[in-house]
C-alpha cells in the first residue's frame, strides 16, 4: 500500500482498515445493518417467538412409549437441519408429550455437530420437576400431567417467562401448553448450543425414573436462529483514495 502523506487521510484509511479486519475476524458480530424482517434489531425474542427461525420436526405415528421406571430411557432422532454456512445463535425446542406425573421425567436434547454418531453437546430441558435432582430418589416430584397436542406443544427457551410447575401440583391437573424455561434441578441452558455450526444431527433422550406412571412422545421439533455476520469489503489504497478525489 502507498504511504499516506496527508495526516487526515492517513487516519481515515487506517480506521477503515482496522474496522474491516475486526469484523472479518469476529463471527459473532450481528448483522445490525441488515436486520431480519419483522425483527428490526435482530434481537432474540421472548415467548418462543419463532419468526426468522429454521425448524425441523420428527412426528411419531403412533406415539412412541417412554420406558417406564427405567433411568436408561430411550433416544429418538435424528432431526437434521441443513448446513447453510451459519452458526447457531439461539435454540428453541418444542415437545408434544403425554405423561402422568411429570416429576418422573428427564428430557435431554443432544447435538451431534458432524453427524458422526457422537454427541458433542447436550442440555436437559426437563429434569424431574419438583424433585430434589434429576435421578434422586429423595422425592416424587410434581404430580401434574402432560398431554400430547401437536398443534400446541410444550416449548422450551432459556428466556421464557415461566417454568414448568414444581410445587402445588395435583394428579388431576394438566400442564397447559406454552413457552417454558428448562425446569428442574440441573436443567438447561439451551445457550450451550450457541456458536456451533449448523448442519448436524439433533436427538432427544427421554427417561421415566419412577414406577406406575407412564407416557408417550407424539412429536418434537428443534428451531434454530442463525448467527449472521456483516459482509466485509476488502479495503485497498486505490479504493480509499477514490473517496477523496
Amino acid at each position: 500500500m502507498k504511504r499516506c502523506y496527508s495526516p487526515i487521510l492517513r487516519s481515515l484509511v487506517c480506521v477503515a482498515i482496522l474496522a474491516s479486519a475486526a469484523y472479518a475476524s469476529d463471527p459473532s458480530v450481528k448483522d445490525e445493518l441488515n436486520p431480519t424482517p419483522g425483527n428490526p434489531e435482530n434481537i432474540i425474542a421472548t415467548n418462543c417467538d419463532l419468526a426468522g427461525y429454521k425448524s425441523g420436526v420428527q412426528v411419531f405415528t403412533p406415539p412412541v412409549a417412554i420406558p417406564d421406571n427405567n433411568p436408561a430411557g430411550a433416544t429418538f432422532g435424528p432431526i437434521t437441519i441443513a448446513d447453510d454456512g451459519s452458526l447457531i445463535d439461539d435454540v428453541v425446542i418444542d415437545l408434544s408429550i403425554a405423561h402422568t406425573w411429570i416429576g418422573d421425567l428427564v428430557i435431554r436434547v443432544g447435538y451431534d455437530e458432524g453427524c458422526d454418531g457422537a454427541i458433542d453437546v447436550s442440555s436437559t430441558v426437563i429434569c424431574r420437576p419438583g424433585n430434589t435432582g434429576c435421578v434422586s430418589t429423595g422425592g416424587v416430584g410434581c404430580s401434574a400431567n402432560f398431554l400430547c397436542n401437536n398443534n400446541s406443544p410444550y416449548m422450551f427457551d432459556d428466556i421464557a417467562p415461566a417454568a414448568l410447575p414444581t410445587t402445588g401440583c395435583s394428579s388431576t391437573t394438566n400442564v397447559a401448553a406454552g413457552c417454558y424455561r428448562p425446569t428442574g434441578a440441573g436443567a438447561g441452558p439451551l445457550s450451550i448450543f450457541e456458536g456451533h455450526r449448523k448442519g448436524g444431527c439433533w436427538y432427544i433422550f427421554a427417561s421415566d425414573n419412577a414406577s406406575l406412571d407412564t407416557g408417550t412422545i407424539c412429536q418434537w421439533s428443534v428451531h434454530l436462529k442463525n448467527r449472521t455476520t456483516i459482509a466485509v469489503t476488502p479495503v485497498s489504497w486505490s479504493g480509499a483514495k477514490v473517496l477523496f478525489n
